[in-house]
């Protein structure tokens, strides 16, 4: 119906008109026909318009480039407006201004590694000058990466790392030495146990990799101190694996969770199972949870982290690489986080 055109309905009626005669009622008939017509095809046109726009509402706007030139750039992450990235943002923004620089925030209201590869995608085709993003250690993150540098799109990670992609730097915590500074706190304190549970996680990456094999150096060089883990499991439930751990090890008192939500479902189930009283529980990063087991004496000492510096200084990066000044960038920038514990701990 959207195909016929206004000259067409104009054919029709003039033909229509010569077979007919000039009858006038005919003639009335006919024009009652054509006006019928055209507000038919004026409906579908409106649909057919509804639809396009519609149906691809989610493709990003690309505004003309601003008068002031200002460099606009893209920072994702899998979750969004917890306290450790509300810290990045505000850093990110803190350096942005200084520099006179443009922040889009993309990012989901909870975990999402999918949502982030989408939200990578769209950052690419709104051509941003640079991506400052919470690192993957997957192939499909890695390829992204490479389709942001084809376009000229320089990526720094942050927080989190992709070692094996072409990012050109890494802003955040060393992980390893993080493992580090929690097996020497535990080994300064253990009172005669001789097993540690290490937990990663529901989801396992690079960082938790670093941070178990920290752990583990830090506690080499006596031989009597072994780090034990739960059997693989294809289930990736932290709480399927703290209790696989705990029945494989039923001697094991001191437990370390390798990220937060490690940290928190140790506590979790150990209550679940006996008493908290005889186990000492370890955690990384100081999350509002995290903090309230502290202060509570459920867990004795975490890995604190500093998000804002993080954030300051990955935009600072992203600013030498677009002006070429200190050039080449290094491959990692690390920032420091310090073991803090909790009440009536040393």
């Amino acid at each position: 119906m959207n195909a016929f055109t206004i000259e067409k309905w104009y054919y029709l009626y003039d033909y229509l008109t010569r077979k007919a005669g000039k009858g006038m009622g005919m003639r009335k008939t006919i024009i009652s026909f054509l006006i019928v017509g055209c507000l038919v095809s004026f409906v579908f046109s409106v649909y057919f318009a509804y639809r396009v726009v519609h149906e691809h509402a989610y493709l990003p706007f690309q505004p003309e480039p601003s008068a002031s030139n200002r460099y606009r750039i893209a920072v994702i992450s899998k979750d969004t407006d917890t306290p450790f990235w509300s810290e990045v943002k505000a850093g990110v923004r803190f350096q942005a201004n200084r520099l006179r620089m443009d922040i889009l925030f993309y990012g989901s209201y909870r975990p999402n590694p999918s949502e982030l590869l989408k939200n990578m995608d769209i950052a690419i085709a709104s051509k941003v000058d640079g991506i400052i993003v919470e690192g993957m250690d997957t192939p499909e993150f890695a390829g992204k990466v490479l389709s942001a540098l084809e376009k000229g799109i320089p990526v720094i990670t942050i927080a989190t790392d992709s070692p094996s992609s072409l990012r050109r730097a890494y802003v955040g915590s060393n992980d390893f030495q993080d493992g580090v500074k929690i097996g020497t706190y535990i080994k300064q304190h253990l009172s005669g146990h001789k097993q540690i549970g290490a937990v990663l996680g529901d989801s396992v990456n690079s960082m938790e990799n670093l941070r178990l094999k920290g752990l583990i150096s830090a506690l080499k060089d006596d031989a009597d101190l072994q780090v034990v883990m739960a059997e693989p499991s294809d289930v990736n439930d932290v709480n399927q694996e703290i209790n696989s751990l705990l029945n494989e090890h039923p001697q094991v008192r001191v437990l370390v969770g390798l990220t937060s939500d490690a940290g928190v479902g140790i506590v979790k189930t150990v209550k679940n199972r006996a008493a908290l009283a005889g186990y000492s529980i370890y955690s990384f990063d100081d999350t509002p949870d995290i903090i309230h087991l502290l202060r509570q004496g459920f867990i004795k000492a975490t890995l604190q982290q500093q998000p804002r510096t993080m954030g300051e200084k990955s935009v600072s990066l992203i600013g030498q690489w677009l002006s070429g000044s200190g050039l080449p960038l290094e491959n990692n920038y690390f920032i420091s986080s310090n073991v803090i514990v909790g009440e009536g701990e040393k």
